[in-house]
């Protein structure tokens, strides 16, 4: 979760990502979260290369960042309250030919979630995988 434009930074295993087909990450919305404001979420993915250089993929309107309604119920017995709808993780790709990434430029060390289009959020992520 994040407020403020945080962002969150995962380095990698350096790993070159020139013959791959995609980038893949599975994840949700955290709708139980009061930081989504009962709204889609939307931010940057930003790809960091050995090189120096930054790919950024503006994540908006995807069906994984959906908000889910739904309440968060309370049964008063000490256990952590439950959200009253199911929230799926889903699957966002990037293809790697959307990059524009040359020879020289991919080597992948870091992948970097940049909170800049909502003032506040969650999202549950499951994992990130590169797929040849």
């Amino acid at each position: 979760s994040y407020t403020d434009e945080g962002s969150v930074l995962i380095p990698v295993k350096k790993t070159d990502i020139s013959n791959t087909k995609s980038l893949e990450m599975v994840l949700a919305e955290d709708p139980s979260s009061p930081l989504n404001h009962a709204a889609d979420q939307a931010f940057t993915l930003k790809l960091h290369f050995a090189d120096g250089s930054v790919r950024s993929v503006p994540l908006t309107g995807r069906p994984a960042l959906r908000y889910v309604p739904g309440k968060l119920i309370d049964y008063g017995d000490g256990t952590a309250p439950i959200y009253s709808a199911y929230s799926p993780l889903s699957m966002i790709r990037v293809p790697v030919s959307s990059l524009n990434a040359d020879a020289g430029s991919a080597v992948l060390k870091a992948v970097e979630f940049d909170f800049n289009k909502m003032p506040s959020g969650a999202i549950i992520l499951d994992r990130i995988e590169i797929v040849r």
